[in-house]
């Protein structure tokens, strides 16, 4: 057991350090996954400068003079070069490969792909684009595409690759492989493309023309950067700072392997230390007469402190061996797994061997300081009483409950003072490397470790003080809580590692929440989730124009239940672009101002960023269209407001005394002045300090009869009218939404559907609302890998207690026991262990938490905690560990013989 201990965290250690070594690549691979076998590849990233230098290794990092007052190059700026073939070396052949967009029939519609324009079959890009089937086009009307691509097609090598927008035809004959690209990426290789389709600038391939640092120097005066093979593997000198760049860094990731490692090691020695003390000390104590027979022998106090110690020793090496094996294993098996296509991510397999040695040289260590204490209580052996099997029950020392108290207090003290150090260190826009911020940051977390450390220092003592009440619920947790009373290390030490999982556990399952819940609080729907939303650009809603006309045929022919239709009323902007100066630009009035905070960063709060939001969720509608904008079909009331020249508002912040004050402001004034909102104070706001926005005074406003609708999420429309108000009210509307409801929900081979319907040239914009990220996925994946862990240590801790309690359950046996009555004790066992230490460590894994709400006051929210989560944790798994106890304990007893001596 104590072997398997040591053996499965360095297990795991060994398996997350091989797979991050693995992503440590050479100069070599490098330079074969941008290269292939080229040797030289060139890009024009800019105009003709003098100034314009690279970096030797990374050539996307280049800079030029710049005036430092005014930020502006220093050199005239030039149009950038269309050809670099003439700067190259004479007779230098050149691949030239450029990246596009194209749209593609799919097996479910259409849909658009990346693609490569250009040779990238040649075999001079063997290690960066690889023939994996079939062979490379040879000519203008033959296309390779990624294994991705071929399955979204629905055709085979041999097929057909059918291009829309102008419409084409290629012949598939290969499946190419990218070597930086996952297998999921759907890219097709083109022989040619046209203008309209390509996305970035081209780049030229050298195959044989290694460029010299001084011809690249002369291609940097024309803007034209460079990668060259020999001089990427010996850089020179430039003296700017684009020499701060690195071809690899693996200085940087073993950094990172030692730091976050180490934060894992502590916790995984943490654990060890206390789970195999525990064992170590039932071992010693089932080991009791043959160390008493050793000392009536002459033995010493040293030498039987020695006999155990170097059973942490052997069993800690053993488990340390045992655990390299299985890591070395598990990663080679774990790079299969998470084995996605990407070969950038896993170079190769890597195992470094300094660092595998000193993860299994530390657990030697921790497996013999685990065993130090129950040494220290061996030496200490009244060899009478352990010759006959006498055991007395541990006793608390007085000294332990005031220890863990103070510690306690210590922890809760440094959470609260880092918290409010925090705080100081964001209203005084302290730098996050500042001294003061970093020790603000470590308190946060260190609080709860002390807090911790005060639990099990005082874990026996809380024990003892909860024997009388469990007590008096009957004989089963009586005898329970005696049990683990009177054995304080073991219980203590189940406490600890228990509360230390549930501690992390609880951490961050609310983080997990809380960040999941601030994205989806920030988040804005088009329409109610499970709607389909097709915007048509640039149509103001005639439904006798051909585009609409077209837009809402495709629509109908995805069979919607219900459909909308929504426009948007023209800003200042717009209206100055048609000419229109002197028209009014229509939005709700705010009843007050809105006061936005920031985070120390010029960020707003979220609050402030909605309410601002609301100010321009006007929009036009028909009473028809509620159903489905409004995601309910109870709008009797809101329809009847509608029809009578009245508003449907969907947010309150908007209400004065329960009706929309609707403002109108000249075009040209707005323009001019920026906009209608502005600023009336600072706009960097710090933690704690605020800015107001608020409105110019309207030309003239009217108010509107409202009905307030309560809808589950912020939609982008906060307030609707109808088109017949809106036109009673003068206001100009432009673009055109539409939105279809389903009976199934929309999702993406809908939206591929209406692509094929309706043609990328018609100008539609087709999205599937399905709401924000959920976190349900990630907390339960945080709570099977908590189940786990806690079960696992349960098993252990509950494990030692039954074979320590052997012959005890033995002796109950023997005086009339019933099954039942010693499933109980299992159950109870069970239960007071696992739920107080779940319940302690949800308690202080819950005060970072509290120091991440009290510090991201605008980010993070108390009512995203998922509290369920928190009570699986505490109270849940607790209860099924006790069941599982109770289930597997022994039926019958195992019989102890004891030897009495006169």
């Amino acid at each position: 057991m104590i072997t398997l201990l040591i053996a499965l965290p360095v297990a795991g250690l060994v398996t997350a350090a091989t797979l991050t070594t693995s992503t440590i690549p050479t100069p070599e691979q490098v330079l074969d996954a941008q290269l292939g076998s080229t040797q030289t590849r060139v890009q024009i990233v800019s105009g003709p400068d003098p100034s314009l230098i690279q970096s030797p290794v990374a050539p996307d990092w280049w800079q030029v003079d710049r005036d430092q007052a005014t930020g502006e190059p220093d050199n005239p700026v030039q149009d950038p070069l269309q050809d670099v073939t003439d700067l190259l070396p004479p007779g230098a052949e050149t691949l030239r490969i450029q990246p596009a967009t194209i749209i593609a029939r799919t097996a479910a519609g259409v849909a658009s792909m990346a693609a490569l324009v250009g040779p990238a079959g040649d075999p001079s890009f063997a290690g960066r684009y690889d023939i994996a089937q079939g062979r490379a086009a040879a000519s203008d009307d033959e296309a390779l595409v990624t294994r991705s691509a071929l399955e979204s097609i629905g055709e085979k090598v041999g097929g057909t690759l059918e291009l829309q927008n102008p419409t084409r035809e290629f012949t598939i004959v290969g499946v190419i492989d990218i070597v930086d690209q996952p297998d999921s990426t759907r890219t097709v290789v083109l022989p040619d493309a046209e203008p309209s389709e390509m996305i970035d600038n081209p780049t030229w391939y050298l195959p044989d023309t290694a460029l010299t640092w001084e011809q690249i120097r002369a291609l940097n005066a024309q803007g034209v950067t460079a990668l060259s093979r020999p001089v990427a593997l010996e850089p020179p000198v430039t003296g700017t700072r684009v020499d701060e760049a690195r071809l690899v860094n693996p200085e940087a990731t073993l950094g990172s392997i030692l730091m976050i490692g180490g934060v894992i090691f502590a916790f995984v020695a943490y654990q060890i230390v206390l789970l195999a003390g525990a064992a170590f000390s039932v071992s010693a104590r089932r080991q009791q007469r043959a160390l008493a027979m050793a000392a009536s022998v002459g033995s010493t106090r040293r030498d039987l402190s020695r006999i155990v110690m170097l059973q942490g020793l052997v069993l800690g090496g053993a488990g340390a061996l045992l655990g390299v094996i299985l890591g070395l294993g598990g990663a080679w098996v774990a790079m299969r797994m998470l084995d996605d296509g990407n070969r950038t991510v896993y170079w190769g397999y890597s195992a470094v061997p300094w660092l595998v040695a000193a993860i299994a040289a530390l657990a030697v260590i921790v497996g013999t300081a685990s065993a130090m204490l129950p040494a220290r209580a061996a030496a200490k052996v009244d060899v009478l009483a352990m010759l006959r099997g006498g055991r007395r029950p541990q006793t608390v020392r007085r000294s332990r409950p005031v220890w863990g108290i103070a510690l306690m207090l210590l922890g809760v003290g440094t959470s609260i003072a880092a918290v409010a150090g925090l705080l100081w260190v964001r209203s005084a826009l302290v730098s996050s490397d500042d001294i003061r911020a970093i020790a603000s940051y470590v308190g946060v977390f260190a609080g709860p470790v002390i807090v911790q450390v005060g639990v099990i220092v005082s874990g026996h003592w809380l024990l003892t003080k909860l024997v009388r009440p469990l007590s008096r619920l009957g004989l089963a947790p009586r005898l329970a809580i005696r049990d683990a009373a009177a054995n304080g290390t073991r219980s203590a030490a189940a406490l600890g590692s228990i509360g230390a999982a549930v501690m992390i556990a609880t951490f961050a399952v609310s983080v997990v929440g809380m960040t999941v819940g601030a994205q989806g609080y920030d988040y804005t729907a088009a329409a109610p989730r499970g709607t389909m939303t097709m915007e048509v650009f640039g149509e103001s809603g005639d439904p006798e124009s051909p585009i609409v006309s077209r837009a809402k045929a495709v629509l109908d022919a995805q069979s919607p239940t219900a459909d909308a239709r929504l426009l948007m009323p023209l800003n200042e902007a717009d209206l100055m672009a048609l000419e229109l100066p002197d028209a009014e630009v229509a939005m709700p009035v705010s009843p007050e101002e809105i006061i936005c905070r920031g985070d120390g960063s010029s960020r707003r709060d979220a609050e402030c960023e909605h309410r601002l939001g609301a100010l321009t969720g006007l929009r036009v509608t028909t009473p028809e269209s509620l159903p489905v904008l409004l995601g309910t079909a109870d709008v009797a009331d809101a329809q009847r407001v509608l029809r009578d020249g009245g508003a449907v508002v969907l947010d309150r912040s908007l209400l004065h005394d329960g009706r929309l004050v609707i403002g109108f402001w000249n075009a040209r004034k707005a323009y001019d002045a920026g906009g209608t909102m502005h600023w009336s104070g600072e706009t960097s706001v710090a933690l704690g300090e605020g800015a107001a926005v608020a409105q110019d005074e309207p030309d003239h406003q009217e108010t509107l009869d409202t009905v307030l609708i309560d809808v589950p999420e912020r939609y982008r429309y906060s307030a609707l009218l109808s088109e017949q108000t809106a036109e009673r009210l003068g206001i100009r509307v432009g673009s055109l939404t539409l939105v279809g409801a389903f009976e199934q929900p929309a999702d993406q081979q809908m939206v591929e559907r209406i692509n094929a319907a309706a043609g990328f040239e018609a100008g539609f914009y087709v999205r599937a609302e399905t709401g924000p990220p959920s976190p349900v996925v990630g907390i339960l994946l945080l709570l099977a890998a908590t189940g786990i862990l806690m079960l696992g240590t349960s098993a252990i801790v509950l494990g030692l207690a039954r074979i320590d309690g052997a012959a005890d359950d033995a002796t109950l046996a023997a005086v009339g026991a019933t099954p039942g009555l010693r499933r109980g004790i299992s159950f109870w066992q069970g239960s007071i262990i696992a739920l107080l230490g779940s319940v302690t460590g949800a308690a202080i894994g819950l005060l970072p938490v509290w120091g991440l709400l009290a510090t991201e006051q605008g980010y993070y929210r108390p009512e995203s905690i998922p509290w369920w989560a928190i009570g699986t944790i505490a109270v849940g798994l607790p209860l099924l560990v006790a069941a599982v106890n109770a289930i597997t304990s022994r039926r019958r007893p195992v019989v102890t013989r004891r030897t009495a001596i006169a």
